[in-house]
């Protein structure tokens, strides 16, 4: 059986590697198994079934960069990259949703109604990661308190939120200007919509690429609020 303090050794081990909180419990779990069975059938001591457990992950714990320099575990960066493009994903599909909804809206709507409309969930669509926020906050000051080792992958989802929303921001006044644009390329009177309707599509993909990682990142802080004992 482990004690608590060989357990605090694996866990300190792990951390020393800068793995995230949230994949470091699953990896830990890996460990003590590992680490049990060599005890166990091998009957050898706690510190050679520790040593013969890194062994086996010595690949997986070498150290790669992420393209911002960072460096991070292989196995830690290849999890990330999973997520991060799933992520990926599920903003690129939304944005098409997006794209299409305001286009079947456009068939069916005057232009006053859709350029009002448009406007009015522009904003709505700007208020939710703020509201989330709010709702979560004190999950979301837990990454203060563990500056030296990430919650999970997804903690910096806040800084895409606050680019993208600093971009809508700025160009507030212009929203009902450049949903009537966009409602003037759908029903083909004017090609200069065209690029309004990419710029459209741009910061929806950006923002909801940086809202859904916000929500990922409250997921999974939620999952390890037992781990760091709070």
């Amino acid at each position: 059986m482990i004690s608590a303090e060989q357990k605090l050794q694996i866990e300190q081990y792990l951390i020393e590697k800068k793995i995230p909180l949230d994949i470091l419990i699953e990896v830990e779990d890996h460990f003590l198994n590992q680490i049990e069975n060599f005890v166990l059938n091998e009957n050898v001591s706690f510190n050679i079934a520790f040593d013969k457990v890194k062994n086996l992950w010595k690949d997986d714990l070498k150290t790669d960069k992420y393209y911002n320099g960072r460096e991070v575990a292989v196995f830690v960066k290849k999890i990330s990259e999973k997520k991060i493009n799933k992520i990926l994903l599920e903003s690129v599909l939304f944005t098409v949703s997006v794209g299409l909804a305001i286009y079947f809206f456009s068939l069916i709507a005057t232009k006053e109604v859709f350029t009002e409309i448009i406007t009015y969930l522009a904003f709505i669509f700007l208020g939710l990661p703020g509201l989330h926020y709010l709702l979560n906050i004190k999950i979301f000051n837990l990454a203060k308190n563990y500056k030296s080792t990430k919650l999970n992958v997804f903690q910096n989802g806040n800084l895409l939120i606050l680019i993208a929303g600093l971009i809508i921001v700025t160009s507030a006044s212009s929203i009902s200007i450049t949903a009537g644009f966009i409602y003037d390329f759908y029903n083909n009177v004017s090609a200069r919509g065209f690029s309004y309707f990419l710029i459209l599509m741009c910061v929806t993909w950006f923002y909801s690429f940086g809202f859904l990682f916000q929500i990922a990142f409250i997921k999974s802080a939620k999952k390890i609020k037992a781990f760091i004992n709070l």
